[in-house]
C-alpha cells in the first residue's frame, strides 16, 4: 500500500513535462452581415446578408495570417430604390495583433479586401422607372454600374477567438472596409461595416 501510495504522489518536476502542442491553424464558418455605410444613390441603408469561411495561422502567439472568403446578396432598401438584389464576393487578406490566452484571444487585424458584383447594380428614386421599368421611355432618372463591378479597399477589423475547449472555438468579428484603391467604383457604394459570428475547429 505504501509502495503504490508512493508512487502517485511522486510528480516530475515542470521542467520535465513535455507542453501541449500549441495550435497554429485555425478554420471556421459562419453567418455574415454587412450595411453600406455609403449609398449615394439610396435614401435607406442597403443590408447585406451572406456566408464567410476563414482561415487563419498564428506564425508566433501575438502575430497571425488570416484569409476569408465570403459570399454576400445586398438587398434592396425600404423605399426600393435599388432595383434588384445584387450579390457579391468577398476576399480579404492580411495579417493580425493577437493577445490573451488560449481559452479567449484578442486581435486586431488590417487586410487587403477584394469585392466583385458579377450582377449588374441598377438604383433610382423615380417612380416611373419602378413602376414601367428602366427601359421605359417616362424613365428619367436612372443609375446602372454594369457588371463586373469591382472594389478593392483596405479592412480594418476586431477578432474575438473563445475555445471553451481545446476541440472547437467560437469566432466574433466586427469591421469595415474603406475602399480607397477603386474611387470609381465606391464613389456611389462604399464603408461597408460588418459583423460576423461563426464556429470552427483547431
Amino acid at each position: 500500500a505504501f509502495s503504490a501510495w508512493h508512487a502517485c504522489f511522486l510528480q516530475a518536476e515542470q521542467a520535465m513535462v513535455r507542453p501541449t502542442p500549441r495550435k497554429t491553424w485555425f478554420a471556421d464558418v459562419g453567418y455574415m452581415h454587412s450595411v453600406w455605410l455609403r449609398h449615394r444613390r439610396t435614401r435607406e441603408y442597403l443590408h447585406g446578408p451572406g456566408a464567410a469561411i476563414g482561415l487563419t495561422w498564428e506564425a508566433s502567439p501575438g502575430l497571425e495570417v488570416f484569409l476569408r472568403t465570403a459570399q454576400q446578396a445586398t438587398l434592396s432598401d425600404a423605399n426600393a430604390d435599388l432595383l434588384d438584389v445584387f450579390t457579391t464576393t468577398r476576399l480579404t487578406f492580411g495579417i493580425g495583433l493577437a493577445a490573451g490566452p488560449r481559452a479567449l484571444r484578442f486581435a486586431i487585424r488590417a487586410g487587403l479586401d477584394l469585392q466583385v458584383a458579377l450582377a449588374d447594380i441598377t438604383t433610382t428614386q423615380d417612380v416611373d422607372c419602378k413602376f414601367f421599368g428602366p427601359d421605359h421611355p417616362r424613365c428619367g432618372s436612372l443609375f446602372s454600374a454594369d457588371s463586373p463591378v469591382v472594389w478593392l479597399g483596405i479592412d480594418i477589423a476586431l477578432n474575438l477567438r473563445w475555445s471553451p475547449v481545446n476541440d472547437f472555438y467560437f469566432n466574433f468579428a466586427v469591421g469595415n472596409v474603406s475602399y480607397v484603391l477603386s474611387p470609381s467604383a465606391a464613389s456611389e457604394l462604399n464603408f461597408p461595416l460588418y459583423g460576423a459570428v461563426g464556429f470552427g475547429l483547431p
